[in-house]
């Protein structure tokens, strides 16, 4: 009885926090001698993709990063220049497959009756997205924001980028938003 207790609590607890676990999620840093009110321009450095055979440059992807993360920094008065920004933004991208049980299977006594309720798993493709913007003459980060989320299909992708790179530039250090 105790432990099918404990198996109806696990089978609530992973119904209730499977929403959240699905979601995006944006971790950021900022470089701590980055003086972000000196940064004028930016020019891109080529992004790479991490797959299963290998690292790949200028990835499928790259037009849609690039898009989200150009509105971004132009929101913030920021100009793209070909070469030699005050910024130099670069990106890499990951996927890996991830393994969640679902439910927990197994009889429920639920008062005078059992149930069987079998063990639920599912396989998610979350992918991870590395912005990096880096001072040349500092050459060290100013600002780095690493975002992952799950995409399972490949129609989601240009969605998930421009949420990711919204989410991302939220904590962005510099506040002034060009109107």
């Amino acid at each position: 009885m105790r432990n099918q207790s404990r198996a109806l609590l696990l089978l609530i607890a992973v119904c209730v926090c499977a929403p959240t676990l699905s979601a995006q999620k944006v971790t950021t840093y900022k470089g701590s001698a980055a003086d972000f009110n000196s940064y004028k321009t930016y020019s891109w450095l080529p992004g790479r993709a991490l797959t299963s055979q290998g690292i790949i440059d200028d990835p499928p992807v790259t037009p849609v990063v690039h898009q989200a993360v150009d509105e971004q920094l132009a929101a913030r008065g920021l100009r793209k220049v070909e070469t030699g920004g005050d910024l130099e933004v670069t990106f890499a991208t990951a996927r890996r497959l991830s393994f969640r049980v679902e439910t927990a299977g197994g009889w429920f006594v639920l008062g005078t009756s059992s149930i069987y309720v079998p063990s639920l798993s599912r396989t998610n493709s979350e992918g991870t997205l590395a912005l990096n913007l880096t001072d040349p003459r500092q050459k060290k980060s100013a600002f780095l924001a690493i975002c992952t989320a799950t995409v399972d299909k490949p129609s989601e992708v240009e969605n998930k980028v421009r949420k990711a790179v919204e989410k991302a530039f939220k904590k962005y250090p510099s506040p002034k938003l060009a109107k």
